[in-house]
């Protein structure tokens, strides 16, 4: 990364929403899908199946290879609601498949899904082997975290890079605040 001097310029400003929910929900190729295979396993689901559950602590990072999983968000009311539909190619999880914290939302398969798992610790590994899918997965992470925290009244994000103007910079920091109940 490259640290932009002050002040947009036609150069670079900043990403039209459209380009940012596009990296923050990519669509991995089948090439890239298959370089993920061998850290997870294929599993099928029926309709209605939750793959991961709002405040528990197990979780693992799903690719869609066919069907739609729904990520839902818990309400103060104890209500679900339907934060958006993951298709073919897309993947969940988010920053917290790196925390023990427990999940903020649940998955659940909107339709009969065949879907890549993999968990924690393949996932750790995957990413240290192959950077440019590291890549792709930590961006999306990353804005997926700003989009959320954004909707909060109660949070915000700050990006922080250590490097000088027009210097590249391989380390962004990222700090995430929150707070409520």
């Amino acid at each position: 990364m490259t640290r932009p001097s002050t002040g947009p310029t036609p150069a670079d400003a900043p990403a039209s929403l459209a380009a940012l929910h596009a990296q923050a929900f990519p669509m991995l190729s089948p090439a890239q899908v298959a370089r993920v295979a061998p850290y997870g396993q294929t599993i099928a689901v029926p309709a209605g199946s939750v793959l991961v559950n709002c405040g528990d602590r197990e979780a693992a990072f799903h690719i869609v290879l066919e069907g739609y999983v729904e990520v839902l968000e818990r309400e103060a009311d104890g209500a679900m609601h339907s934060l958006l539909l993951h298709r073919d190619g897309e993947f969940t999880g988010s920053l917290d498949l790196f925390t023990d914290r427990p999940n903020a939302v649940t998955l659940r398969a909107d339709s009969a899904s065949r879907l890549l798992r993999v968990d924690r610790q393949a996932l750790a590994r995957l990413l240290l082997a192959d950077r440019p899918l590291a890549e792709i997965v930590l961006r999306a992470f990353m804005l997926r975290r700003i989009g959320y925290v954004r909707q909060r009244p109660y949070g915000g994000a700050i990006l922080r890079s250590a490097a000088g103007v027009g210097q590249a910079d391989p380390v962004l920091d990222l700090v995430v605040v929150g707070g409520g109940t």
